[in-house]
C-alpha cells in the first residue's frame, strides 16, 4: 500500500486495552496505566541480513495529520496516555521525524512516548533528541547489533558505530531511558568482537 492514509485505523473499540496494560511488554515497564502500539510508517531502506522484509524496502509514511487523528482518538475515546511507536525505522528521515514531533508538541496531548522497536542511532541528531524529549519521549531503544565494523559490513547494517555511540550517550544525558539491542553469534564472529560489543 503506497498511501497509508487510505487505510482505516485499527478497530480500537474491539481491543480491551486494560488487559494489554496488565501484561509485560517488550518495551519493559510502562510509564502510564494504559498504552497503545502505533505504526506511523512501513518499510525500511536498509539491507540488514538478519531482519524481516514484511513491509518492503521502500519507506511509506502516514501523514502527520493522519497519525495525530489516531492519537487523538486513542487519547479521547480510549483513555490512552502512552504510545509505543513500533515502526521499523521511525527516524529514517530526520526532517520527517522532526516535523512530526513538532506537530505532536503543538497538539498538546501530553502523551508518554516510547520507541521499543529500535531507532537507528547514527541517524539521530542533538536537535532531534531534544525534540523527542519535548514531545514526551521517555524511552528509546536503538538497534546496534555489533560494534565490529567488519560485522556491520557483513550483516549489511553499516551503522556508523562512533556516531551511534555518541547519540546513544546524548539520548541518555537528555534524560530519556536508553536501551540498545545486540546480537551475539554471527557467523565468523570472534570472541574479541563479542567482548568489544
Amino acid at each position: 500500500v503506497a498511501d497509508l492514509d487510505t487505510l482505516p485505523f485499527p478497530a480500537w473499540d474491539l481491543v480491551d486495552l486494560d488487559v494489554y496494560a496488565r501484561e509485560a511488554t517488550w518495551a519493559g515497564a510502562l510509564r502510564e496505566r494504559r498504552y497503545a502500539p502505533v505504526l506511523t510508517s512501513r518499510g525500511c531502506p536498509y539491507g540488514c541480513t538478519f531482519c524481516h522484509n514484511v513491509f518492503g524496502k521502500t519507506v511509506r509514511r502516514r501523514s502527520a495529520s493522519n497519525i495525530l487523528d489516531e492519537l487523538r482518538l486513542l487519547h479521547r475515546d480510549h483513555g490512552v496516555r502512552e504510545v509505543h511507536i513500533l515502526d521499523d525505522i521511525f527516524n529514517a528521515d530526520a526532517a520527517d521525524a522532526a516535523g512530526f514531533m513538532r506537530r505532536l508538541i503543538d497538539a498538546g496531548l501530553g502523551l508518554s512516548i516510547a520507541f521499543p522497536n529500535g531507532l537507528r542511532a547514527d541517524l539521530m541528531t542533538a536537535d532531534l533528541i531534544t525534540l523527542f524529549k519535548a514531545a514526551g519521549t521517555y524511552k528509546i531503544n536503538y538497534g546496534v547489533e555489533t560494534v565490529s565494523p567488519r560485522l556491520q559490513e557483513t550483516i549489511g547494517k553499516r551503522l556508523d558505530v562512533p556516531r551511534a555511540l555518541a547519540m546513544i550517550d546524548r539520548t541518555s544525558r537528555a534524560g530519556i531511558i536508553t536501551g540498545a539491542y545486540f546480537m551475539l553469534g554471527f557467523p565468523t564472529q570472534t570472541e574479541r568482537e563479542i567482548m568489544e560489543t
